[in-house]
C-alpha cells in the first residue's frame, strides 16, 4: 500500500512538472508546450483513476456477498452467528425463528450457509420457503470467505459458530468458536455468545 501511495505522489509530481518544463523552453514552440499540458492532465487524471480503483477493490475485498445480491463488511465491529441448514433438515427449520429474532439484535449479524449449495433462483426460493429473514451466504461462495477455518463439511445439522470481529484499532484477529450442534434459540446463543466474549477476554 505504502508502494502504491508513493506511486500516485510521483504521477503528481509528473505532471505538474511538465508544463513549466516546457514553457521554459519556448524554443519548442507553443504547440509542443500544450501537448504536453495535456498529457500532464492526462497522466493525472490516470493517478486519480488508478487510487480509485485500488482503493474500491481493497474496499470490496472485506465485503462478504450475499445471496440477495447485497453485502456483508468483514472489518466492521460486530459478533457473527454462523449457521448451516438444509430444506430437509426439520430441526433446522424449527430454529429459524429463533434465529430472525437472534439477528434483530445489536451488534448480532445472523449469516446462514445453505448445506447443499443451492444458487440463483433455487436459494431464492428456499429463503422464502423457509421463512428466513437473516442473512444468507452467495451460493457460489464457500464459507472460508467467512472465516479460514469454516468448510462445507458439517458434523450435523443444524450447525452453528460464532465469530467476534474486534475494531480495526484493536489489532486483533476475528475469533472462531468451538461448533454448537442441534438447534438453537435465541437466549441459549445470547448466553454462548456472552461466555465466548468473556472467554476471549481473559485469553487476550
Amino acid at each position: 500500500m505504502k508502494v502504491f501511495f508513493l506511486f500516485i505522489k510521483l504521477s503528481m509530481v509528473m505532471a505538474l512538472m511538465i508544463p513549466s518544463s516546457r514553457v521554459s523552453n519556448r524554443v519548442k514552440g507553443l504547440g509542443r508546450f500544450v501537448k504536453a499540458k495535456r498529457f500532464s492532465k492526462n497522466l493525472l487524471a490516470g493517478a486519480f483513476v488508478l487510487a480509485g480503483l485500488l482503493l474500491n477493490g481493497c474496499d470490496s475485498a472485506n465485503k462478504l456477498p450475499l445471496a440477495n445480491g447485497e453485502a456483508i463488511d468483514l472489518q466492521a465491529e460486530q459478533t457473527l452467528v454462523i449457521n448451516y441448514w438444509a430444506d430437509w433438515c426439520k430441526p433446522c427449520r424449527h430454529e429459524i425463528p429463533e434465529l430472525n429474532q437472534l439477528d434483530k439484535e445489536e451488534g448480532i449479524t445472523v449469516i446462514g450457509i445453505d448445506f447443499d449449495k443451492h444458487q440463483g433462483q433455487q436459494l431464492d426460493d428456499l429463503i422464502e420457503d423457509m421463512k428466513i429473514d437473516f442473512a444468507v451466504l452467495a451460493g457460489d461462495l464457500e464459507p472460508n470467505a467467512i472465516h479460514p477455518e469454516l468448510s462445507r463439511q458439517a458434523k450435523a445439522l443444524p450447525m452453528t459458530y460464532l465469530i467476534t470481529i474486534p475494531t480495526q484499532a484493536s489489532g486483533k484477529s476475528a475469533q472462531l468458536s468451538p461448533v454448537f450442534l442441534g438447534p438453537q434459540t435465541k437466549e441459549g446463543l445470547l448466553k454462548k455468545i456472552s461466555a465466548f466474549k468473556s472467554m476471549r477476554a481473559k485469553s487476550s
